[in-house]
């Protein structure tokens, strides 16, 4: 690619499947190395994005609302009548025909029953025989009507089509302001170099772009390929000439047939377009993205099992959270970028949809940026149009129900309802598992306790690196040993229970407490070597990335894994159990039986070993990626 960042976004008025020109354009310039979007209008009503011959095309659901209400106030002139002359809606003479039909059918039933005297009678049967003859008449009278005012509008409108002046474009075709309306603030977030109209309902609309980006002191080439004029009457075509006319002197460019517009486009941005060589196909046959989360790492610590255990399957990872704790990537995104940046959006899409084989969605979050409220789901009909397998990974507290957990676990840290940080996941995970309910694709999570919390999911086990978390220091060997607690959130973890016994510990000598939170992870994973003990939670009554880490480390490792939990592990798990009622006692017996403890801190790299390099992670994957 010769100039990565050159950007085009090309504007069509219809849905760009069937329009050979233009996608034969993106084509070539696609293959050139220029990022091209193609904004059309979705035919069914439904946004969409796709990548068709290298290029993104974005499908935009337009409402029409001008060119709506222009329809609808001429269909009102259309069919207005002077009162009582006919009726306006064909349903109102037959509701009023059943009405009379009831009427009689109640005057019978009431003289049937003795209750109308002779006169009443007569007099309610008179007043439904007119009011039967009056809605005839009153029809009939509409249909005469209806003969010399059709027939007057269809000579107007007959004599109007022909005349080809006056013909304002805004009133004949307020469609292009619904185009604009449309496609303006998104060309305006995407920042294109060239915004080539292809067609003139979309010239104004390319125009005024410019228009903006130059009072924004940005350039923006803009290109115009007249095209042919839209069929239509002598007014309706007179009226896109009038809109030509306003507009083409406004484009840097008006090409012509035959015109290349590599070279339109170099001469416009003083850029040089070569022709690229498409690159050899990949010995990867399979590439698959995870993200937009990188939780802990864990995303990447997986793409590593995958490619040493899989050479033909390739993975990248996404990451778009905070980066404090500045675990590797291969691909990153801001917040802002990941909220608000179009241009970054598409960009990200147009890689995902051209490259990528199988998503993994993280936390029940979409890929490819976010608007307030939306989840994963959003970028399903996007992938699947695509052919492209995905599946979603649960970390924990994104699903994990506060309701249920506090039915399972006696020490759960969402024992009160009300509390706000329990109400605010409680409602999270409600709305997280009825989405859930609709989706049918494969489901992992990462920790085993989560297998209570989502039906029918599959372990993806954590992944660490054994070799890096080695370490010299010998376990308690100090007089004073050092107990480390850094959880990742103080109020989940059960760190209120944790500080004031080990605080009490450290003043009574017997230990020195190391308290940290939110540091980078290389420095955390030093305190780690570097402690005795490490005391992971003591209320979720599971264990994570933190435990593993302290594991892998050969440290004495101390948390709460309730049984049921522990039930589901492969073989023994090396911490040591600990709860709120007994951690002080926990921490003593360890201190005070140093060779047991030594023990199970050596214990630790095996399991580690065993159940959390990644093989068992690649295993979870493999049905997903279509095997070996």
């Amino acid at each position: 690619m010769s100039h990565p960042d050159l950007r085009v976004v090309m504007l069509v008025a219809d849905d760009v499947t069937g329009d050979s020109r233009v996608r034969r354009e993106a084509a070539a310039l696609a293959g050139s190395g220029v990022q091209v979007t193609v904004l059309g209008v979705s035919a069914t009503g439904e946004p969409s994005k796709e990548v068709l011959d290298g290029a993104l095309v974005v499908r935009v659901s337009v409402p029409y609302r001008l060119r709506d209400e222009r329809l609808r106030r001429r269909a009102a002139r259309r069919d207005w009548r002077p009162p009582l002359v006919g009726y306006k809606h064909q349903t109102t003479y037959v509701a009023r025909g059943l009405r009379a039909k009831l009427g009689v059918g109640e005057l019978q039933a009431d003289a049937g029953h003795g209750k109308l005297s002779q006169v009443s009678q007569q007099v309610r049967s008179a007043g439904w025989f007119v009011f039967r003859a009056a809605k005839g008449l009153r029809n009939a009278v509409g249909r005469q009507a209806d003969v010399p005012f059709r027939g007057g509008w269809r000579a107007y409108d007959g004599l109007v089509d022909r005349l080809t002046w006056p013909a304002p474009w805004q009133r004949i075709h307020p469609e292009a302001l619904d185009l604009e309306l449309a496609f303006g603030g998104l060309i305006d977030r995407l920042e294109p170099d060239v915004v080539h109209a292809q067609g003139v309902q979309v010239l104004g609309v390319a125009t005024r772009a410019a228009g903006r980006a130059k009072l924004s002191k940005r350039s923006l080439q803009a290109v115009y390929d007249g095209r042919e004029a839209p069929a239509g009457t002598p007014r309706a075509v007179q009226a896109w000439v009038k809109h030509e006319r306003q507009y083409r002197d406004r484009v840097d460019r008006v090409v012509g047939p035959g015109e290349e517009l590599r070279t339109v486009y170099a001469e416009l941005t003083g850029r040089p377009i070569a022709v690229v060589e498409r690159p050899e196909p990949s010995a990867q046959s399979r590439r698959l993205l995870i993200g937009p989360a990188n939780i802990a790492g864990q995303a990447w610590m997986w793409s590593q099992a995958v490619e040493r255990s899989l050479p033909g399957i390739a993975v990248e990872t996404l990451a778009t959270s905070d980066t404090k704790y500045a675990f590797p990537s291969h691909r990153r995104g801001t917040y802002e970028q990941y909220r608000s940046d179009l241009r970054w959006q598409f960009e990200l899409t147009a890689y995902a949809l051209s490259e990528v084989t199988h998503v993994l969605f993280e936390r029940g979050r979409p890929m490819f940026g976010q608007l307030p409220g939306q989840s994963w789901l959003a970028d399903v009909p996007t992938l699947d149009r695509s052919g492209i397998a995905h599946g979603l990974i649960f970390h924990g507290s994104e699903i994990r129900d506060p309701a249920r957990h506090r039915e399972l676990f006696e020490h759960s840290p969402f024992k009160d309802p009300a509390d706000p940080l329990t109400a605010q996941l409680q409602a999270e995970t409600d709305r997280t598992r009825a989405q859930l309910a609709t989706y049918d694709g494969p489901v992992f999570v990462t920790t085993p306790d989560l297998l209570d919390f989502v039906p029918n999911s599959t372990w993806l086990p954590l992944t660490v690196d054994v070799a890096a978390f080695a370490s010299s220091r010998p376990v308690l060997e100090r007089a004073v040993p050092v107990v480390l607690h850094a959880p990742s959130s103080s109020a989940l973890k059960g760190s209120a229970y944790v500080d004031p016994v080990l605080t009490a510990l450290q003043e009574r000598g017997l230990i020195e407490y190391q308290r940290v939170e939110g540091v980078p992870h290389t420095e955390l994973a030093e305190l780690v070597r570097e402690a005795d003990i490490v005391v992971d939670q003591l209320t979720l009554g599971s264990y994570g990335v933190f435990a593993c880490e302290s594991m892998a480390a050969g440290r004495v490792t101390v948390g709460h894994v309730a049984d049921r939990v522990r039930a589901q592990l492969p073989t023994e798990l090396p911490i040591a159990e600990a709860t709120p009622d007994d951690l002080g006692a926990v921490i003593e017996r360890l201190i005070a039986e140093r060779e047991t403890a030594r023990k199970l801190a050596d214990s630790g790299p095996a399991y580690i070993r065993e159940v959390h390099d990644g093989r068992g992670a690649v295993e979870a994957l493999l049905p997903f990626l279509g095997g070996r």
